[in-house]
């Protein structure tokens, strides 16, 4: 199930929860956030957060949120944080074997 929030800005910025399918993760989802570079530091990043967290706390039951950020993302970072999400792990690399199949190397 995916949800999108609508917003204002919606040629310059989107947010977007997916709840995971399977029933043992039925609590759970992952989000996302994209905010164009001329309207980053403008609040548009925390607005779409609360709605994203609005949706997943207050209508969808959820008991977690996940999202992946680049670990060179330092504004993204600086916004989840302030949101109260932890670093759960890092990748420190992919890599991919003959096959296609990544290999996930975490720190």
């Amino acid at each position: 199930m995916y949800w999108k929030v609508s917003n204002k800005w919606q040629e310059k910025a989107g947010a977007g929860l997916t709840v995971f399918a399977n029933p043992r993760l039925r609590h759970s989802a992952d989000i996302g956030i994209m905010v164009h570079k001329d309207y980053q530091n403008m609040g548009v990043g925390s607005a779409l957060m609360e709605r994203l967290l609005d949706l997943a706390d207050n209508w969808l039951m959820l008991v977690r949120v996940e999202l992946t950020v680049f670990a060179d993302n330092e504004r993204a970072i600086h916004l989840y944080e302030k949101f109260g999400f932890e670093k759960v792990y890092i990748i420190i690399s992919i890599e991919e074997d003959c096959f296609g199949n990544k290999n996930h190397n975490f720190n």
